[in-house]
């Protein structure tokens, strides 16, 4: 092998090496990113979580001394169900969260987060769903446990009923309007992300990538 053999397997070789190098580095800068948004998803769960057991707590207290009177203590009730089932919602996906393994295979890894994805894209569009209804109890239970106001005495119990029935009247027209108005908005992307949450396109797209990811997933596993 003479010396221009040589040379040209030298920088061949060195060739190489960087690739692998940058391949590595690629990699490395990937997982640190992914790292980085695990700990700020894991964070706002948390958050989620505390804000959620206070107003537990608040609502706790609020139904003791109410307990008697139906007429606050059922929109206490509701509220506080309401809450119990977001606080199970983050607490599920907070040890889902610690479950995530970065020394797993890449698609398992995947389908967990998937998972958890879509799970969280279906507590906020059943959120936003059920807010109409919710304002009421909010309202009543809000100015009486803040300001002692009863709201009862001042809004008629028709008003009252023709609100609630306007709530259940508003979450299929808003769930078509959503659904007729996504794909054609040019707009906010907030409003388009609020739109797509409650037409279930953001709760479809994320089902259909798990199912194309549950296709590669070995028979076994």
């Amino acid at each position: 092998m003479n010396f221009d053999d040589l040379k040209s397997q030298w920088v061949a070789y060195d060739a190489a090496v960087q690739s692998n190098l940058k391949n590595t580095l690629n990699v490395a800068a990937g997982w640190q990113k992914a790292n980085s948004a695990l700990q700020r998803l894991s964070r706002s769960v948390v958050i989620e979580m505390i804000i959620g057991l206070l107003t537990l707590a608040v609502l706790g207290g609020f139904l003791f001394d109410y307990y008697q009177e139906p007429a606050f203590f059922l929109p206490g009730l509701i509220l506080h169900l309401f809450t119990i089932a977001q606080v199970a919602a983050s607490g599920y996906q907070f040890a889902k969260l610690k479950e995530l393994d970065f020394s797993a295979p890449v698609l398992a890894s995947q389908m967990k987060l998937a998972r958890l994805r879509r799970l969280r894209i279906r507590v906020v569009m059943w959120t936003l769903i059920l807010s109409p209804l919710l304002w009421i109890p909010l309202l009543v239970v809000g100015m009486k446990g803040v300001l002692g106001v009863n709201i009862y005495a001042l809004l008629n119990s028709a008003w009252l009923i023709a609100n609630v029935l306007f709530g259940l009247a508003f979450i299929p027209a808003m769930v078509a309007l959503s659904r007729y108005l996504g794909p054609r908005w040019q707009g906010s992307a907030l409003v388009k992300s609020v739109m797509d949450h409650i037409a279930g396109d953001e709760l479809k797209a994320m089902t259909a990538f798990l199912e194309s990811l549950e296709q590669f997933e070995p028979e076994d596993a």
